[in-house]
């Protein structure tokens, strides 16, 4: 099931070609990861957070690629950010903006999960109810084919003894 929200119109669900693209991004990227040797020292200048560890957004950078996403970070002067906070889709940049909305995402997506989890626990209850009530069913119809052998056997027998009062003194019991 796709759930979006509506505050920012986003799909938690990708579709089946995005899928597909993430897929071969991380293939890719493990064949990368394990022909390269990485260096001890970062030899490269990262852009440091507001707040979090150098690793850190090493980490979320490496994951944002992954998932396909472009992770150019955009210097811009204090004018630009304005028009970039009031826009109301905000261009995944790693940035304190897509930090949070990734943040959001991930939130949002650990509801989702939880939420399927809880509804396949009722599912498997549900199931296992129908099987006894299924069952109980079964029991109930096997019990009724017994009573209505024992009801034509006892319609046979009040037969029979009517016959034999109607042989026996026809004029009474006609």
């Amino acid at each position: 099931a796709v759930v979006s929200t509506q505050s920012t119109g986003v799909d938690l669900e990708p579709s089946e070609e995005m899928q597909k693209i993430i897929y071969e991004k991380q293939m890719a990227h493990l064949r990368e990861r394990r022909e390269r040797v990485v260096p001890a020292v970062m030899t490269e200048k990262h852009p440091r957070a507001f707040f979090g560890s150098v690793s850190a957004f090493t980490k979320l950078t490496r994951k944002a690629e992954l998932l396909g996403l472009d992770t150019y970070v955009l210097h811009a002067d204090s004018g630009e950010l304005t028009d970039v906070q009031s826009s109301r889709r905000v261009d995944p940049e790693l940035s304190v903006h897509y930090v949070k909305q990734y943040e959001m995402y991930q939130s949002k997506l650990r509801a989702a999960l939880s939420e399927r989890n809880t509804a396949f626990v009722k599912q498997l209850n549900h199931q296992e109810e129908e099987h006894k009530l299924q069952a109980d069913v079964f029991e109930l119809r096997k019990h009724l084919s017994l009573l209505q052998k024992k009801a034509d056997k006892t319609k046979k027998q009040v037969e029979s003894i009517w016959r034999f009062l109607n042989i026996a003194d026809p004029q009474r019991f006609s």
